[in-house]
């Protein structure tokens, strides 16, 4: 029988969660690997929208497994096999673009924005962060005293976690900075956040940032969608042997959606 599998990664079903889960008995039997190949084919399609949280992505990828499992006659224990809940997640859905000295950078490819990104358009000269504020109290207190007024803070992944050591005021005071960038020097990681900065946040990848940058330009546009209504899917086959007895499938349907109009 053939199960829709859409994710690359997998977890117990939990109230928290969005997955799929079939509960059977039924002899194991060879994959119809066609019929998997469509599904995985539609539900990676730019009409379910990344399957996330723009433009009802994840409702659009629920709605289509649920029509899966009417399809293949699996039985529910719930209203239309849904278990539903709630969730906060900050989102990305319209404008999204970076652009150092001119250039214009590729999302999704030589940036991303950070989870918890705020929203913001912002252009203004980039001011590298004092690695010595880790080590000197006095660059500390210099950096505490500096306004970082209208200015695009630039760090390091490796100072940006070592931030985390440093008294919460520094922290307070790069919330005023107008944008961050933070290096990343081996791969884009997208994921998601329930809470969001006050400004926005980006990641670029390190080996795009060469030589001195004076500049850039950016914009984003992040929405904090608050009690998101999501859903696990489930199903079953009633065992024939041993009707109280199950054998557990689950998978993820839903994903990260859209980073902007036309990344996902």
């Amino acid at each position: 029988m053939a199960f829709p599998l859409s994710a690359s990664w997998f977890r117990p079903l939990a109230p928290l969660s969005l997955g799929t889960a079939l509960l059977t008995l039924t002899p194991a039997v060879a994959q119809d690997m066609g019929q998997v190949r469509a599904t995985i084919t539609t539900l990676a399609s730019p009409d379910f929208h990344g399957r996330g949280y723009v433009r009802q992505g994840s409702q659009r990828a629920a709605t289509f497994l649920r029509r899966r499992f009417q399809q293949l006659g699996l039985r529910t224990f719930t209203p239309r096999y849904a278990q539903p809940f709630t969730l906060t997640v900050n989102t990305f859905p319209g404008d999204f673009s970076l652009r150092l000295d001119g250039r214009e950078l590729l999302p999704g490819v030589e940036f991303i924005a950070e989870p918890a990104s705020g929203a913001g358009r912002v252009s203004g000269p980039l001011l590298p962060l004092d690695s010595l504020i880790f080590t000197s109290e006095e660059a500390g207190q210099r950096f505490l005293a500096q306004s970082l007024h209208g200015q695009i803070v630039v760090l390091r992944q490796r100072d940006a976690e070592r931030l985390r050591t440093l008294p919460d005021s520094f922290a307070e005071h790069l919330n005023q900075a107008a944008a961050l960038i933070t290096l990343v020097p081996d791969k884009l990681t997208a994921s998601l956040a329930d809470a969001q900065f006050p400004q926005p946040r980006l990641q670029v990848l390190a080996s795009r940032w060469t030589g001195p940058r004076q500049q850039a330009t950016l914009a984003v546009e992040a929405k904090l969608e608050r009690d998101y209504p999501a859903q696990n899917l489930i199903g079953y086959v009633q065992g024939r042997v041993q009707p109280d007895s199950f054998l557990v499938v689950t998978a993820h349907y839903d994903h990260l959606g859209h980073m902007g109009k036309k990344t996902f």
